[in-house]
């Protein structure tokens, strides 16, 4: 009996210590979620050795630096903190090449906005480029330019575009803010953007379902229709806005072009499309309206719309049809349909035709970007920005002070 109770004695005691340990290890954890800005980082040793070996360092450009890392959070994360460049991987017509990642960031505002957009636009969106590009790391196994669905322009034909000093001034400013992310609630703000939105931006989950329910990405207004019916459409303002901002106005007005779209064809073409996926459809040939609008979301958005006697969605259209956004309207005359869209893209997040016009009213990037991810218009106050403090000097990415 007295060796069972001393046996029951010793378990407690090692169950007491299993404890403890288990304890102390949550603690780290935790400690370590928040040191990495709300972001899990696995703490191996195995995983430590691994990115020290393939760490690339900004001095050196030789080919044999240039591998292929396993890039997670953690990897892309450190290396913003510590000031340090790395090399990430494009591919254009089934060739691929490692470049920097500041300079993949140039060339993705390069693509994305261009160079001859108001400054605080251009720092908008790297900023934007470079939290989506840490939100989506590690998706695939691997960080590569076409896990991350961004455009990009390498740099000679940048500056055959935009020209030299455009060039410098960007990467100035990649220099500047290439450290910056956007969190929310601790983890890293997925900042999708589009072209241009109509009076409100889309929500995420009306365009990816409620599996993608993310606070940050619902709908906000967007000014670029206001702007356009307040200042285009009234000759004497429109007078007055090119007089004031005269470098802007052949950009203003591509840009309020790309907002407005309309596409046509004929029913029969338009059966075919629906057809070719659903089956079912069926040509009705007395029927009035083959094609109409159910129900919208807000901000004018297609939620549902039957054609040909089969419901779908206006994301459908926008694929299928190639017509510019989900935000549409439908005129049927003859035998002909014609689809007047507003906003063009997925508009959901940034609209990049928003953050040049709150530019150009002199907003800066953070209330552009603070505005549009965001749940209630410009008063979120889970999004922050994270700076990372500097560690090393005369590397790339240099911190604000």
């Amino acid at each position: 009996m007295n060796d069972f109770k001393k046996y029951i004695t010793s378990v407690k005691k090692y169950m007491i210590i299993f404890l403890y340990i288990f304890i102390f290890s949550k603690i780290n954890q935790t400690f370590a979620f928040e040191k990495n800005g709300g972001i899990f980082v696995e703490n191996s040793s195995k995983k430590d050795e691994t990115n020290k070996k393939d760490e690339v360092k900004v001095e050196s450009n030789s080919n044999e630096e240039k591998k292929d890392i396993q890039y997670d959070k953690e990897y892309i994360l450190k290396q913003l903190k510590n000031n340090e460049d790395f090399y990430v991987t494009i591919s254009e017509n089934g060739k691929e090449e490692k470049i920097l990642f500041s300079e993949y960031i140039k060339g993705v505002a390069a693509a994305e906005i261009g160079f001859n957009v108001p400054k605080e636009a251009i720092i908008s969106q790297i900023i934007a480029a470079i939290s989506y590009c840490v939100a989506r790391a590690g998706l695939n196994g691997t960080f590569k330019v076409g896990d991350v669905f961004q455009g990009y322009i390498p740099k000679e034909k940048r500056i055959e575009k935009y020209g030299k000093e455009k060039e410098e001034l960007v990467d100035e400013l990649v220099k500047k803010y290439g450290q910056r992310i956007m969190t929310y609630n601790g983890g890293v703000v997925e900042a999708v953007y589009s072209t241009s939105c109509p009076k409100y931006t889309n929500d995420n989950t009306h365009e990816w379902g409620n599996k993608y329910d993310i606070p940050y990405l619902s709908p906000v207004y967007s000014p670029e229709v206001k702007f356009y019916n307040d200042v285009f459409k009234n000759k004497k303002k429109k007078a007055k806005f090119f007089k004031k901002h005269e470098e802007y106005a052949e950009l203003v007005e591509k840009v309020l072009d790309n907002v407005f779209g309309e596409k046509t064809f004929d029913l029969d073409e338009a059966y075919e499309i629906v057809k070719k996926h659903y089956p079912e459809a069926k040509r009705l040939k007395n029927s009035k309206k083959p094609i109409k609008i159910l129900k919208c979301f807000k901000g004018g958005f297609v939620k549902k719309i039957k054609a040909f006697g089969v419901v779908l969605t206006g994301k459908f259209f926008r694929l299928n049809f190639g017509i510019k956004s989900s935000c549409f309207k439908v005129y049927i005359k003859g035998n002909k349909i014609t689809f007047k869209t507003f906003g063009n893209g997925h508009c959901v997040g940034m609209s990049q035709a928003g953050a040049i016009i709150y530019a150009i009213q002199n907003k800066d990037h953070n209330y552009i970007l603070k505005h549009y991810y965001s749940k209630n218009d410009n008063k979120n106050k889970e999004l922050k920005f994270k700076q990372f403090k500097q560690i090393k000097e005369n590397l790339l990415f240099k911190n604000i002070k």
